[in-house]
């Protein structure tokens, strides 16, 4: 990927700052946030007093109730998880069990990705960023470990690459494949443009590696280019030899013909503040471009090469480096994701529930103490990734429990198996708690009588809670075993009633 160039790599070996460049232009000139249906966060600042109570949100992991998503339709389309997706999960199971990370050491490294990331990585891309994230900072790892398992070098050449007058292009800048925060030296607004090398200045110190504490810091060469306005700016309406001239490290440049002058790419700081969304138009010299957003166009460059993202290269990474210190082993982790994939193919939760319908006397203790009742089962109710507490609500006719998480996705995992990727979005964490009627009756199909109370629990800690359905009609006759068939992982969700086969 372009975006794993060695100078994208300075590891950090401490929690990074908070962003502090101009947010307000940044945010508005973003594309809107993109929902995968895994976990993508939605608060954006500019847009707080839309509501009186998105101003009040905790970070961007804090969807419950934000006014944008309300009303937003929800697929409830479940597709199976990638393999690395489910290598992901598991480490983190492993390295938590290992004690060399904690679940809020991991969310708090989540909530710390850059924003760009916040608003367009997958779930478990931001799962091993923070990982890796968290282990550079425990010295679990090193930068340098990281960097060679990425394949990276702070190689810098001998002798400069590009001489005076050499047609050079300025490399783009794709934020939302980085998996922390940058510090970059080369302004936004030339990313995709092509000019001349006006000198050399020398070789300085690279700032990105300064920023993060890395030392010895690599040599970069650092060259004056000279733009000319009007391929910098399409709609500049000055002198034809206007120019402007900028200091750029070789890193970011590349040799270029004097065509692509013509025929720059696109740079997503062009124009106006549109221009990070999908457009087509003509320039001055009747060309049609299809400018598209930052997001998309890094879409297309994965797809165009390998298919690998970024959150697939890391973890691998981390895999290599941890096996390779002897951490975990690779038969750890296949057993750790094989135990995950068991728990969602028979659901222990189905036969807690089935026991509770023909068993009053289990349904009360299993109301009292879940954890406790489901231990007669020989069911562990406390997920592997932190020391929960299962707590089960029950339906009545007169009353319909819902479960959420709206800070991230909190659930009973060891009952259920991995959570669906609609349980993750941000339209369900964000609509559950505020108009849970409405997100029952469009995205389910589940429309409730108005005399029926909705008690809705958002699992924000160490609780993970678990639907007890009403026992559907026309299921008197059955045993325990037939009526587990029954007991689907929607209904102890809370947005499905069970039903009887006809």
């Amino acid at each position: 990927l372009h975006a794993l160039r060695p100078r994208h790599f300075a590891f950090p070996p401490r929690p990074l700052p908070r962003f502090s460049f101009s947010a307000a232009r940044a945010l508005s000139m973003r594309p809107p946030p993109l929902d995968d249906g895994a976990g993508q966060p939605a608060v954006d600042p500019l847009q707080s007093s839309v509501c009186p109570a998105d101003d009040k949100k905790g970070g961007a992991h804090d969807v419950g109730g934000l006014n944008t998503l309300l009303g937003t339709p929800i697929s409830t389309d479940d597709p199976a998880p990638l393999q690395w997706h489910r290598e992901t999960h598991g480490l983190v199971v492993l390295l938590i069990g290992k004690k060399l990370i904690t679940v809020d050491e991991l969310r708090r490294g989540i909530e710390s990705l850059d924003p760009a990331a916040q608003n367009s990585w997958h779930y478990y891309e931001k799962w091993a960023a923070s990982t890796a994230l968290i282990l550079l900072e425990r010295g679990v790892l090193t930068p340098g470990e990281l960097d060679a398992a990425l394949g990276h070098t702070a190689a810098t050449s001998p002798a400069p690459r590009f001489a005076q007058g050499t047609n050079v292009r300025v490399l783009e800048e794709r934020v939302q494949s980085r998996w922390r925060r940058p510090h970059l030296r080369t302004p936004g607004y030339l990313f995709g443009c092509t000019g001349i090398i006006e000198s050399y200045e020398g070789a300085f110190s690279d700032p990105e590696f300064l920023a993060f504490s890395v030392a010895p810091a690599r040599k970069e060469h650092l060259y004056r280019v000279r733009f000319a306005q009007g391929d910098v700016w399409p709609e500049y309406t000055g002198s034809p030899g206007d120019t402007v001239s900028a200091e750029v490290y070789e890193s970011w440049l590349a040799e270029s013909s004097p065509a692509d002058a013509v025929e720059k790419p696109f740079s997503p700081f062009s124009h106006s503040e549109e221009a990070l969304h999908a457009h087509t138009h003509v320039h001055a010299h009747d060309t049609q471009h299809e400018h598209l957003s930052r997001a998309d166009l890094e879409r297309r460059h994965a797809l165009s090469d390998s298919g690998e993202v970024l959150g697939e290269r890391v973890c691998k990474a981390l895999i290599d480096i941890l096996c390779t210190q002897s951490r975990i082993t690779r038969g750890e982790l296949r057993e750790t994701v094989q135990k995950m994939e068991l728990a969602g193919t028979h659901p222990a939760g189905a036969r807690l529930v089935a026991r509770a319908w023909v068993d009053p006397e289990f349904k009360s203790r299993l109301l009292a103490d879940a954890t406790a009742a489901a231990s007669e089962l020989g069911i562990n109710a406390t997920n592997a990734t932190a020391p929960t507490v299962l707590k089960v609500v029950e339906c009545t006719s007169t009353e319909h429990q819902l479960v959420v998480c709206t800070l991230c996705s909190c659930y009973p995992l060891s009952l259920l198996g991995l959570s669906p990727a609609w349980y993750k979005s941000r339209a369900y964490r964000a609509r559950a708690v505020r108009e849970p009627r409405a997100l029952l009756s469009d995205s389910f199909g589940l429309d409730l009588p108005a005399s029926t109370r909705i008690r809705v629990h958002d699992s924000t800690a160490d609780l993970r809670f678990l639907v007890l359905p009403l026992r559907p009609e026309g299921a008197e006759g059955l045993s325990e075993d037939e009526l587990v068939c029954l007991v689907s992982r929607d209904s102890m969700i809370g947005v499905a009633q069970c039903e009887c086969s006809e």
